[in-house]
């Protein structure tokens, strides 16, 4: 079995942005504030290639809760 350590993860499908949050590691446990930043440096890093129009409440919600659920969060400008 191989474990990854990648709490967030970001992806397309159909126009529409998925977030994925799992709560990190025991031994890798963060403060809420760098989780955040984390997930905004790579929203800016995907809006800076693919213009996205973003679901706050949506992020809000899947920061909240990590469960490891994919969320959508934004829709495609050019769709």
């Amino acid at each position: 079995m191989q474990i990854v350590d990648q709490p967030v993860k970001i992806g397309w499908h159909l126009g529409t942005l998925y977030i994925e949050i799992h709560p990190p590691l025991e031994e890798k446990r963060e403060e809420p504030a760098q989780m955040v930043k984390t997930v905004m440096e790579l929203l800016h890093a995907v809006w800076e290639q693919h213009p996205l129009v973003l679901d706050s409440a949506a992020l809000k919600a899947a920061l909240e809760k990590q469960n490891g659920l994919p969320t959508a969060i934004a829709s495609s400008v050019r769709d």
